[in-house]
This record gives structure tokens, C-alpha cells and sequence, in this order.
């Protein structure tokens, strides 16, 4: 008989646990500390402990609109940091950052949110462990900048481009040598902007233009002496925004101007250490001396 009520005694446990069973309310306010005690009165929720804030527990990305600033709490809460996030033409949003997890499934650094506001199965990109600083979506092409080196399985080094439906990397490859924080893209060029000193196949510090299709550094744009944050566009202008404070062309110890225009000869080779003679050589060239032990 002590048997049989053990087994009832569990059956009604059993019973209990799942009658109790409840999904998260999601637009419940949540503290940032500690609750002790909690009394409900007339339709209202008074609550005390060891807290500053009560608010609505978004994760670190929330969608609101102009007209009303209360999240919309079906967006996904997401686990780590957001450091850039933009639509995606179809009334979804790219979002990429330190990203770990959403509403706790396991996630990637950048995601493709559905209008619906679920996460795009169909959209699968792998940053070896790395994050995101800048995305920008160019037709069906979205490029990612940030600090990673492999993308997919493929090297790739702070900044890649990859199909916005599907996420597979496409040939364009830059192989940035240090991180990409800021981007922009028009139909022939893409512009990167970080704190890399070489991109592209050549030494084009902190602001570079590439080609929109193998990522390949184009002569005859400015750079900049430091950090490039921020690119933005407005008509035919860029904007530039970051740490630095001259802008110009990095010519590193040898230029070739002409008295009647003062952009230098991007093509012109450079050295690595000082010039301190040139001449002519009489069919159009020069001798160059100096402390250098490499041109071109």
C-alpha cells in the first residue's frame, strides 16, 4: 500500500508541474536588480527591492516607431552586443554585432530578420568567432565589415561581401590588414573606411575606394591620417568621420605633381624610407636617392 501512494504522490506532482507549465509574457516590465516583495491592487503591480530601473527587457536591439517610442516586444531579444543594424528592402532588417543568442537560441553574429520579425533560416553567415562594426546592402549584395578573418570557410580579412539571400560569400575580397568600422557602396565602387593602413592590395590607410567586384584598391582618392568611424552619403558627396585631422594622399616620401594642378600622381611609385635627391634622366624619368631600401 506505501507503494501505490509513492506512485500517486508522484503522478500528482507530475500532474502539478504541468498545470503550472507557462510561456514568458514578453511585455512585462523587468527590473535591473533585485525584487523582494510584489502586491497587486485594483489592476496594479506595486513592487519593491534592490533596483534602479523597470523597463521592458528588449535584449540589446528594439524596434520602435516615430509615432510611438513603446517596443515592439515580438522583435527578437538578442544576447550580446548590436553594433549595426539595417533594412533590408523588404521590410525586414540585417543586424549584426557580438551576437550569441536570440530570445536563447543560439545565434550567429549576423542575422537576417523577417518582416515578420523571425529569424531567416535561409540566411546563414559564420564569422569564425568574430563581430560585426558595419553592414551595407548593395542590390543582392551585402557587405560586412568588422573583425574577423574567415567568413563561411573562406578567408577573409575584416571585410567581405556575401549574397543577402542566402549568405554565401561572393568573390570580393579586399583582405583588409586591420578592421573595417564604416561603409557604403554605389554602383561601381565600395567605400571602406577603419583602422587598416593597407586594403585592397595596397596602401590605402584608414579610407579606401574598391571595386565593387574583386575588392581591389583604386588609385586617385584622399586618405586620411587616422581612424575613419563613419561614411556617410549625401548627393555625390562623402562623408568622412572619424579620429583623424588631415586629409589627403598618401604618397609615403616620394610625389609627382604638375605646377598647374596640385593632386599628386597616385601611380607614382613610393619608397620606404627618405628621398633626398631626384633628377632627371633626360627621356621623361628620374634618379632617385635617399635612405630607402624599397621602391614601388
Amino acid at each position: 500500500m506505501k507503494h501505490k501512494i509513492y506512485i500517486l504522490l508522484l503522478a500528482a506532482m507530475a500532474i502539478a508541474g504541468m498545470s503550472f507549465s507557462q510561456t514568458l509574457v514578453k511585455n512585462m516590465s523587468s527590473t535591473d536588480g533585485s525584487v523582494y516583495t510584489v502586491y497587486k491592487n485594483a489592476g496594479t503591480y506595486y513592487i519593491g527591492g534592490q533596483f534602479s530601473y523597470v523597463g521592458l527587457m528588449t535584449g540589446s536591439a528594439a524596434l520602435t516607431t516615430a509615432a510611438n517610442d513603446y517596443p515592439d516586444m515580438d522583435f527578437p531579444a538578442f544576447n550580446g552586443s548590436v553594433r549595426s543594424v539595417i533594412p533590408d528592402g523588404s521590410g525586414g532588417w540585417y543586424a549584426g554585432g557580438t551576437l550569441n543568442t536570440y530570445d536563447g537560441v543560439a545565434t550567429n553574429s549576423l542575422v537576417h530578420i523577417l518582416s515578420n520579425k523571425t529569424i531567416d533560416p535561409a540566411f546563414s553567415v559564420n564569422l569564425n568567432g568574430g563581430y560585426v562594426y558595419t553592414l551595407y546592402k548593395k542590390g543582392t549584395t551585402l557587405y560586412i565589415g568588422g573583425y574577423f578573418t574567415i567568413v563561411n570557410g573562406s578567408a577573409r580579412t575584416y571585410i567581405a561581401a556575401v549574397n543577402s539571400a542566402t549568405g554565401a560569400v561572393l568573390a570580393f575580397n579586399p583582405a583588409a590588414d586591420n578592421q573595417v568600422l564604416a561603409l557604403f557602396a554605389d554602383n561601381n565602387n565600395v567605400y571602406a573606411g577603419g583602422s587598416f593602413t593597407k586594403i585592397g592590395g595596397k596602401t590605402k590607410p584608414y579610407f579606401a575606394v574598391l571595386d565593387k567586384n574583386n575588392g581591389n584598391a583604386k588609385n586617385g582618392f584622399i586618405t586620411v591620417n587616422s581612424t575613419v568611424y563613419a561614411i556617410e552619403n549625401k548627393g555625390d558627396t562623402l562623408l568622412l568621420g572619424g579620429s583623424f585631422s588631415q586629409t589627403g594622399f598618401q604618397t609615403s616620401y616620394l610625389s609627382s605633381l604638375k605646377d598647374s594642378f596640385d593632386i599628386p600622381d597616385t601611380d607614382f611609385p613610393v619608397t620606404n624610407g627618405q628621398v633626398r635627391t631626384i633628377i632627371p634622366d633626360g627621356n621623361g624619368g628620374w634618379y632617385v636617392g635617399g635612405s630607402f631600401s624599397l621602391i614601388a
